[in-house]
């Protein structure tokens, strides 16, 4: 039987299947079959898998094909290994039973690091949180490998000057979870300076301007001496500052207008706290838990918290 006829079987039973862990593939099918094709296996017959070399290098060229696409690797990897199972009794393999393809070396350690942080992400949702058989799974990975890079971001890890961590929620369930969210672009010149400075200036007098401000010092970090050389100029006449250190207060009031969540200020000259929650785009954007309304500048507000 030949790989074509296997994968025509094998889109049918998934297209059909009623349960919903199978059903979740079926949108990567045409990868599959387009992946096959490039491998240039539809043709050959499965028995080809009989010989340990010839499944070697069969492995070895399908995992070639799959790096090559960076953002479905992932579902690739798991698709492929679905797909080999499949029919796993018809070509009587040396190759463990539970996967065909393993990712233990296919990922270099900081791409690995980073959709981890990305994949654990589940916020207050404590059915999405993440356990060790579904992050391995996922990943294609073995559990030592997976053992090695959940313990290096439980540790933290550096990344470009940040330290990133996970946080392993409850030990009993082994159940993970990320607040990180890395993203790294390639800027032209000018997308640096509209980051830098454009954005800073932008957001000055207003709730944003620390976030804009620790924004521009996170992406200042990173640029190249050429970069600053052209970039600090314009800044210095702009008033910014790349040294300024920015207060835990400051960082919090951002995250309390994100969200939206409760949280007690101390505002102005007044002594008594005040208890309520910000709403965005709002002229009276501090909602007192009495219902009452009222507007904050935020430059008078001394300090915020969490509710007592």
């Amino acid at each position: 039987m030949t790989f074509r006829e296997q994968y025509q079987a094998f889109a049918r039973d998934l297209r059909e299947s009623r349960v919903s862990s199978d059903r979740e593939y079926a949108p990567y099918l045409s990868d599959l079959e387009k992946m096959l094709n490039d491998c240039r296996l539809m043709r050959k017959d499965i028995s080809i898998l009989n010989s340990k070399e010839t499944a070697r290098r069969t492995q070895e060229q399908l995992l070639q094909r799959i790096k090559q696409d960076f953002w479905k690797k992932e579902y690739l990897l798991r698709i492929t290994n679905f797909f080999f199972m499949h029919f796993y009794e018809e070509w009587h393999s040396t190759v463990p039973r539970d996967k065909f393809l393993t990712a233990d070396k296919f990922y270099d350690d900081s791409e690995l690091d980073i959709k981890l942080l990305k994949y654990l992400q589940s916020g207050e949702d404590e059915s999405a949180k993440k356990t060790r058989p579904q992050i391995k799974e996922h990943f294609s990975i073995s559990e030592t490998a997976l053992k090695k890079h959940l313990s290096k971001l439980q540790d933290g890890c550096n990344m470009l000057g940040e330290t990133v961590k996970i946080e392993e929620l409850r030990r009993a369930k082994n159940t993970y979870d990320s607040t990180v969210h890395p993203v790294f672009m390639a800027l032209d010149l000018s997308d640096v300076y509209f980051l830098t400075v454009v954005v800073p200036r932008l957001a000055k007098n207003t709730m944003y301007c620390e976030s804009a401000q620790r924004l521009a010092i996170k992406t200042h970090e990173q640029l190249s001496d050429y970069a600053k050389g052209i970039i600090d100029p314009i800044a210095t006449n702009e008033g910014q500052n790349y040294n300024a250190s920015i207060s835990s207060w400051q960082q919090d009031l951002a995250w309390f207008e994100k969200s939206g969540k409760p949280c007690t200020i101390l505002y102005g000259d007044s002594k008594q706290p005040l208890t309520g929650h910000f709403e965005m785009f709002s002229e009276e954007n501090f909602v007192l838990d009495s219902g009452e309304r009222m507007k904050v500048d935020y430059r008078k507000i001394i300090e915020v918290r969490k509710p007592e």
